[in-house]
């Protein structure tokens, strides 16, 4: 696995990856908090844009794990995300973007390139910036809590999703959560991977090795209303 090697006040466009539950809005609040000249993008953001399409589409339900979505807006939705990502890779040293990038990442671990990330990559270096991937590694069991964890507290999640929440165990026997041995991503300038069954070392490491000395512990509960005020806020109509 390629060593994460990051030089002191490098301009960096950081992806937060992993499978669902494994912590990635969590870690990806807990890092933007703590490194300076931050510019935060979560792709969950873009889920009003995501409904208004499949209202246009006239499909019957909102459903991100449907044919519609993978057709009609999954790409549009990165794109919408690396457009404003790199937009604020020119004002920012630290650009992070909570989205998973799940076939692309897979796809270059088996050693094949993936045109998004390779194109992403293009665009990060002529900004004078450099791409990392942190990678959220999680096993089954600590995925199942997790999500057990999010129906008890969320039980809105359970109808947003209900082909994961139905049978948990199920549905992560089909997920692939294993990372290669000496996994690597080949359109990235840095790969680092995070260990969510114990977040605070990791994050302790990955602090280390992106040189930021001075910032606030790990919290596992950090929630992103100090940053917005309201995680959805109400869409504005008229003039």
């Amino acid at each position: 696995m390629r060593e994460c090697s990051i030089k002191e006040n490098a301009k960096l466009y950081i992806i937060i990856t992993g499978a669902i539950a494994s912590g990635k809005t969590t870690l990806a609040l807990n890092l933007a908090r703590a490194v300076p000249n931050c510019f935060y993008l979560d792709k969950d953001d873009l889920g009003p844009m995501a409904e208004k399409i499949f209202e246009v589409g006239r499909e019957e339900t909102y459903d991100r794990q449907s044919d519609f979505f993978r057709r009609h807006v999954r790409d549009v939705e990165y794109d919408v995300a690396e457009i404003m990502g790199l937009r604020g890779l020119l004002f920012n040293q630290h650009v992070i973007i909570n989205t998973p990038y799940t076939g692309e990442i897979r796809h270059e671990f088996s050693g094949r390139q993936s045109n998004r990330l390779r194109r992403l990559h293009d665009q990060v270096r002529r900004r004078g910036g450099e791409l990392m991937v942190i990678y959220i590694d999680i096993d089954k069991e600590t995925a199942m809590y997790r999500l057990n964890k999010r129906k008890n507290e969320d039980p809105a999640a359970a109808l947003r999703t209900p082909h994961i929440y139905e049978n948990i165990e199920a549905f992560l026997d089909k997920q692939n959560l294993s990372i290669p041995e000496d996994a690597s991503v080949l359109n990235a300038d840095h790969f680092f991977v995070y260990h969510a069954a114990d977040p605070e070392t990791s994050y302790a490491e990955l602090m280390d090795a992106m040189h930021i000395r001075t910032h606030t512990a790990y919290d596992p509960e950090i929630s992103q209303a100090p940053f917005m005020g309201a995680v959805r806020p109400t869409p504005l109509t008229g003039i």
